[in-house]
């Protein structure tokens, strides 16, 4: 985890909760301290979208509001809505909303049922980091909370997939964080209506097997399907017992709050110059 705890408290009789510093302090995130906790991927995946000025952006499932806050903190002209069914968590949205003195629209409800409250609204953006576990596979935590937060079925992903595209503009970006094994289901449904769908595959240390991807598209481009080179999170491992260390790219993301884009044309810049000084430096040396 890269988030710095702060303290924690009784929120109830029942609930505990903590204060959390993401984005390198610039936002302070009230969540549960049992449970579903933010960790990385919805600051990964707000890190991923292209914002513009006066957008407006569904987020579904919201929890607590880490990634729609992630994104505002970029571009607080945004307008967004979250949509969270447990009351708990979109409490703690809201109250994270006036904390860190952004504004959002949050709403308690079944993503199945939200119409009744936003109508026929479409978005530029609808995101979500759904929920990862196949419940016909894993383990059912003890904790039903936890369990709605962190498991879910191909069938329960397809659908949140086809109401997330229902709810774009034209040419609006539909963006989510999934497990590596879910790229099938996602690309099966999305290609019914989206076009122009980026993968960005996610892991751990160079070499290894990708365990995570974000996925984006467009409603009704008819663009070709782009595999990105993949985002590593961490520099080689130090050892066993150690602690491993982000990559300049991730701290950028992580720490700074700069989008993923931008953390890569970075890193590909000075790549790239580095290899041309060293082809330069390889070349004068043989002229020596």
């Amino acid at each position: 985890m890269f988030f710095i705890n702060l303290k924690a408290w009784n929120m109830s009789d029942k609930i505990q909760t903590t204060e959390d510093l993401f984005l390198g302090g610039k936002l302070a995130i009230c969540q549960l301290k049992e449970g579903y906790r933010a960790g990385n991927d919805p600051v990964l995946l707000a890190a991923s979208l292209t914002l513009k000025k006066y957008q407006t952006l569904l987020d579904l499932g919201c929890g607590v509001g880490t990634a729609f806050l992630c994104a505002l903190v970029r571009e607080k002209s945004l307008e967004v809505t979250g949509v969270e069914i447990q009351k708990t968590l979109s409490d703690l949205a809201k109250n994270n909303c006036k904390t860190n003195k952004l504004s959002a629209e949050i709403i308690n409800s079944d993503i199945n049922k939200m119409w009744k409250v936003i109508g026929d609204r479409a978005f530029d953006h609808v995101i979500f980091n759904p929920p990862f576990m196949d419940s016909n596979k894993g383990t059912v935590s003890l904790s039903r909370k936890k369990a709605l937060a962190n498991f879910s079925s191909e069938e329960e992903l397809e659908n949140w997939l086809k109401i997330g595209m229902k709810r774009l503009k034209p040419k609006g970006t539909i963006s989510l964080i999934s497990r590596a094994e879910s790229l099938s289901i996602v690309l099966k449904t999305l290609e019914e209506k989206v076009g122009s769908i980026k993968i960005l595959p996610i892991a751990s240390f160079e070499g290894e097997p990708c365990s995570r991807i974000i996925v984006s598209g467009k409603l009704g481009s008819k663009g070709n399907i782009s595999l990105l080179s993949p985002l590593i999170m961490h520099l080689k491992s130090l050892g066993p017992g150690k602690r491993s260390v982000f990559t300049k790219s991730v701290r950028d993301i992580l720490y700074e709050g700069i989008s993923i884009e931008a953390s890569l044309t970075w890193y590909q810049k000075i790549s790239r110059n580095f290899a041309l000084n060293k082809i330069d430096n390889d070349f004068n040396y043989i002229l020596w």
